[in-house]
């Protein structure tokens, strides 16, 4: 009985077919570990290294083979051998992959040796200057002689050493003050302004020769009607900006006063600590 059933084993292994191949992707690289087996027989095998493989298949009848491979959509493939007839084939497999929308990065690019200042801190931090310098003062390295005084000093630097543009134009007297005193406004309008970037060093050749510091102010670019109030005991600010069809406004009106303060000190000044100012662009 047993020689019986190899002789009939032996009998059906001569009435297959041979495949033999190479299995390739869409850019000819050879895939590794591809599975090809057949739909309606119970035949598999597993391609190697160089994408190479072998399977035993029925013949005198149509069979397919299904390949298939993690990097690559699956494949079918169709034959018709004759008994003991041994093909050579190459197998061809597409890459998937998924196809996503346009992907569009936006961001703030900032260089580098630069802080970013928010102008609306300035409203919420109290202080007796109550401009963009009360928080520029806070940053590292800079300090101030006085903390009534819109000036500032930068790594040991004076006062004046300090670069300060608004819209791209250099300010040389950037404080509104009188001889002798520095109790003065600064003519940054943080009404009006939109970004503050501010350089203790290290900042671009383009702004000058001065070596302390760089204070560079953008103003709004007002995109409706708008505005704001605000009042103290140390003076009042107002502003309005609005855009009609091509043309935008910006006005800020300032008046500031220090006499409060000064008048709670032992020692008192011949002069009234008053400054007004106006800017339209």
């Amino acid at each position: 009985m047993m020689l019986v059933i190899m002789v009939l084993a032996n009998l059906g292994m001569a009435q297959n077919a041979v495949v033999k191949g190479v299995v390739y992707d869409n850019f000819g690289d050879p895939i590794e570990n591809a599975v090809i087996r057949g739909t309606d027989f119970d035949q598999q095998t597993i391609s190697d290294a160089y994408g190479h493989f072998s399977i035993s298949v029925p013949s005198n009848r149509n069979i397919q083979l299904f390949v298939q491979a993690l990097c690559c959509g699956d494949t079918l493939v169709s034959f018709h051998l004759q008994p003991r007839e041994t093909v050579n084939t190459e197998i061809r497999m597409s890459i998937k992959g998924d196809v996503v929308d346009e992907v569009v990065i936006t961001g703030q690019k900032t260089s580098l040796g630069y802080v970013q200042v928010n102008p609306k801190l300035t409203f919420q931090l109290p202080s007796p200057t109550g401009g963009m310098e009360s928080l520029i003062k806070m940053l590292p390295g800079t300090t101030s002689n006085n903390e009534l005084s819109s000036q500032y000093n930068v790594r040991g630097g004076n006062f004046d050493e300090n670069l300060v543009f608004v819209n791209g134009i250099q300010i040389y007297r950037p404080f509104l003050v009188r001889n002798a005193q520095q109790e003065g406004l600064s003519f940054i309008n943080s009404d009006l302004t939109g970004n503050v970037m501010f350089s203790a060093g290290a900042f671009d050749a383009k702004y000058g020769d001065k070596m302390s510091s760089v204070l560079d102010v953008t103003y709004k670019e007002p995109t409706r009607i708008g505005g704001s109030f605000s009042a103290s005991l140390l003076g009042a600010t107002a502003h309005a900006e609005g855009k009609v069809k091509n043309f935008s406004y910006l006005i800020g009106i300032r008046y500031k006063t220090n006499a409060y303060l000064l008048k709670s000190m032992e020692t008192s000044g011949n002069y009234k600590p008053r400054f007004f100012d106006t800017q339209f662009c």
